[in-house]
């Protein structure tokens, strides 16, 4: 089961926040968030302490809710640091692994990573860090969905079809 958003875990006092979070890790039940501008962010530290799968996306792409969804999870990782505080590297890394790889967690899917034999989505951007990746969130030149590299259809726009990533751009030259 997963729960959708969850703002208000972000918002409780924390004695009843200790009684959720375990509740929600004994009961297996994984949270999705949007890193929403306007709202505290989840406490992401202690759910990944106890356990608690998380996965990080775009709720609406340009929708009436909201203006700002626009597919771009690399993006939306920034935002998720920023609004979370984050200062070092390792937490600008732990932003970008629930935009990346905390989807496979709520799902329950296993044989995906950078690992012989694994399943992966790659997309690659100019930056020489995660860090630097994370906080300057650029566009992806190149990115591969299994069938090989090849720069997305439209430069620049929003891929919306399944196995690519979020942004193209440019060309490897560039």
């Amino acid at each position: 089961m997963t729960i959708s958003h969850a703002f208000a875990l972000a918002e409780v006092p924390e004695a009843r926040l200790e009684r959720l979070v375990d509740g929600l890790a004994a009961q297996r039940i994984s949270l999705t968030t949007v890193a929403p501008g306007n709202r505290p962010p989840l406490p992401l530290a202690r759910l990944a302490a106890a356990g608690v799968a998380v996965g990080l996306g775009c709720d609406g792409i340009r929708d009436l809710w909201s203006p700002w969804g626009d597919g771009d999870l690399l993006g939306r990782a920034a935002l998720l640091a920023w609004r979370a505080g984050a200062r070092r590297d390792q937490d600008l890394a732990a932003a970008l692994e629930l935009a990346t790889a905390g989807g496979t967690g709520v799902l329950g899917l296993d044989g995906h990573g950078l690992e012989p034999g694994c399943w992966a989505d790659l997309a690659l951007v100019p930056a020489e860090t995660v860090g630097e990746a994370v906080v300057a969130h650029p566009p992806a030149p190149w990115c591969s969905s299994g069938a090989g590299w090849s720069p997305g259809p439209d430069a620049g726009r929003s891929c919306a079809t399944a196995r690519r990533c979020s942004w193209v751009s440019g060309s490897p030259s560039s």
